[in-house]
């Protein structure tokens, strides 16, 4: 269909064109006794009219008011998002599976999938519209009262899982007090008890925007080839049951997001077990605890799991994924992979990053004398900028099948912590890598490191190891260790 043509269906506005008489010359006293009766009713009319009409813009405007989210279900079509996202794309895979009303009316929500060159699965999550997934220009764009379809690299709420032998994948993701609109990041308020000690000046840029912007509880992934239904809590409360789609057993469920938050100190006298608050999102291969409260599977078996009791779950039995198949690859032992890792420091008034670019290859470069063209200076304390370096002996061809991790150790004297990353990136047997950390050029004392390969420990093996990724044992492989000294 045309373009043009979506767009003047999906615009309900119309005008209305009403003609008017002209005077007469010459009245009869009988035409004007019919002219001040007629004139008389044409004033009532009028009057009517305009009575009528303030009362549809009084409503509406108090129905704008009261329901900021309501919006006709069909927007003009805007142009569409540019963000960085997977590449290899095959575009011949998308498939929109899933669609869910809005719970507060306007475009409804669609999940999509396709695979890439790697090996993955992509999910994009966003406001569904003309078979597309995208996002809505309220609350941003500019509020144009527009729908804004992603491009391959938008992901929306979505993300990628890397496949099993058989090309399926499992994922679910609950992304909660996520924006209606599907364009923007989530908005977090810290709970009353915490927002009433924060400073004047830190609070209102806090809890401000976050009440007058309609958010929504979303979940949503794949539970594999073998899921047939899932059962969860609908937003009256009731449970209901729908059958899932497509190879991999994809799922959608939006909700208006639920307010309170789980206080910690009354889970522990009432919900032993613990709890999962409201605000943040979870996402891994096994399904946890939340809305979802039963899946059933082709072999007629039906994994179950605690029903929530308001924003308060109950944490107990998991659903694992059913039907995953581990796939074939290339093993490799701590010898094959050991390289020396070394340490450059890198001290200076200021550093930049290339604009724009949030990936982990950009690395920050020291910048006191001049900005490089296509960089930006970002803003932070005096520090030392520290490059550590490898070989890497195996590839990475898939970044959620397997990766490299670096983990740096403070000093005692500094507060003995630990913080670490992982590559996140395609990476080619012998490739030099390297990633930056900065300390605190203040802290003395001498730091330690270790850099590790994590293979493919299955679809949910990396997202389970967290920071201890990368102690070497478990599957996980040392590559090298190093140290510097902050004199």
């Amino acid at each position: 269909m045309d373009l043009d043509q979506l767009i003047r269906d999906a615009d309900p506005a119309r005008h209305l064109d009403i003609d008017l008489p002209e005077p007469h010359a010459r009245i009869t006293s009988s035409a004007r006794r019919e002219g001040r009766v007629a004139a008389i009713l044409v004033l009532v009319a009028v009057v009517v009219v305009v009575v009528a009409v303030a009362v549809v813009f009084l409503g509406v405007r108090h129905q704008r008011a009261a329901q900021p989210a309501s919006m006709p279900r069909a927007l003009p079509l805007g142009g569409a998002l540019h963000q960085a996202g997977p590449t290899g794309v095959l575009s011949n895979t998308r498939r929109l599976l899933q669609v869910y009303p809005d719970p507060d009316g306007g475009p409804a929500w669609g999940l999509a999938t396709y695979q890439t060159q790697s090996a993955m699965t992509c999910l994009q999550v966003g406001r569904s519209q003309h078979g597309l997934v995208g996002a809505i220009g309220e609350g941003a764009f500019g509020n144009d009262g527009r729908f804004h379809p992603f491009t391959f690299s938008d992901l929306g709420l979505g993300t990628c899982a890397s496949d099993d032998a058989r090309g399926h994948a499992f994922l679910n993701i609950a992304d909660r007090r996520f924006p209606a609109n599907a364009a923007q990041e989530p908005c977090t308020v810290p709970p009353p008890r915490i927002l009433s000690r924060m400073p004047a000046r830190i609070s209102d840029r806090v809890d401000r925007p976050c009440p007058n912007r309609p958010i929504r509880d979303v979940y949503f992934g794949l539970l594999g080839p073998d899921a047939t239904s899932i059962t969860y809590v609908a937003g009256n409360g009731r449970q209901r049951t729908e059958p899932t789609r497509g190879p991999d057993g994809a799922y959608l469920i939006v909700r208006l997001a639920a307010t309170g938050f789980c206080d910690l100190q009354r889970v522990r006298a009432t919900a032993p077990a613990g709890c999962v608050d409201n605000a943040g999102g979870q996402s891994g291969a096994t399904l946890s605890p939340g809305e979802i409260v039963a899946v059933r599977y082709r072999d007629g078996h039906t994994c179950r799991l605690p029903t929530p009791q308001g924003n308060i779950v109950q944490l107990g039995s998991q659903c694992p994924p059913i039907g995953y198949t581990a796939p074939a690859g290339p093993s490799y032992t701590a010898t094959q992979l050991a390289a020396p890792v070394t340490a450059r420091k890198l001290l200076a008034q200021r550093y930049c990053q290339r604009s724009g670019s949030y990936q982990p290859a950009a690395l920050p470069i020291p910048c006191d004398t001049s900005v490089p063209p296509g960089y930006r200076p970002f803003p932070g304390q005096r520090q030392l900028l520290v490059y550590i370096s490898w070989t890497a002996r195996a590839p990475v061809k898939n970044t959620q099948a397997s990766s490299y991790s670096y983990t740096l150790q403070h000093p005692r004297a500094c507060g003995g912590t630990t913080e670490g990353n992982s590559t996140q990136a395609i990476i080619r047997t012998g490739e030099r890598v390297t990633r930056p950390f900065f300390v605190l050029d203040s802290c003395h004392g001498t730091y330690t490191g270790v850099v590790t390969y994590i293979p493919n420990l299955g679809p949910d093996g990396a997202r389970n190891l967290g920071l201890g990724s990368a102690s070497p044992g478990n599957g996980v492989l040392l590559v090298g260790r190093f140290s510097f000294t902050v004199p």
